[in-house]
């Protein structure tokens, strides 16, 4: 029988071998403008910035999309009649356009805090929570504890307690925007 994974491992180690590429060119660019090689996941002061920059690239598109239906929400009526009223660039985006997207940004700012607190995958493929565990973050080493160490109790705890200091941050956070 023919084994039909080849091409599919074919193509997941051109795509590797073509990503794990990229900090090598990035250090010859660094070389050449004379700031030297850096280690980036390999460093313990690079590496939770290297995942975070990641981690931001990952749901950009995703907050785009919502940013964008939200601005197309807005009537264009507002536009005109600030224009009318000799309102600048700068006055109708700070009295028009922000108030108008209000909810949609108190969404996206709950739901990336939220995100955040739970970044697990890019840390489990990027780091593992290395080096020297400078990357290990709360849902992580609850993976740990319960998968690796088989705490399940333990790692049980500390999911729950998660859970209430994201649901705490939240109510705050939508407390201090004042969302209704």
């Amino acid at each position: 029988m023919q084994n039909r994974h080849i091409p599919a491992q074919y193509s997941f180690d051109n795509c590797r071998s073509d990503l794990m590429d990229i900090p090598v060119q990035f250090n010859k660019i660094l070389d050449g403008i004379g700031v030297g090689r850096q280690l980036f996941l390999g460093s313990r002061s690079q590496a939770l910035i290297c995942v975070a920059i990641v981690g931001i690239w990952v749901v950009f598109g995703y907050n785009m999309i919502i940013f964008l239906s939200a601005l197309k929400d807005v009537p264009s009526e507002y536009y005109e009649a600030a224009k009318i009223d000799g309102a600048n660039a700068v006055q109708r985006f700070f009295k028009i356009t922000l108030p108008s997207i209000k909810g949609t940004t108190i969404f996206v700012l709950v739901t990336s805090l939220i995100a955040s607190f739970q970044a697990f995958d890019q840390i489990r493929v990027m780091t593992s929570g290395g080096p020297g565990k400078t990357t290990e973050v709360t849902v992580y080493y609850i993976f740990q504890l319960a998968f690796e160490q088989y705490r399940f109790g333990y790692a049980s705890t500390i999911a729950v307690s998660l859970s209430l200091i994201i649901m705490v941050v939240t109510v705050i956070q939508m407390k201090l925007l004042r969302f209704k």
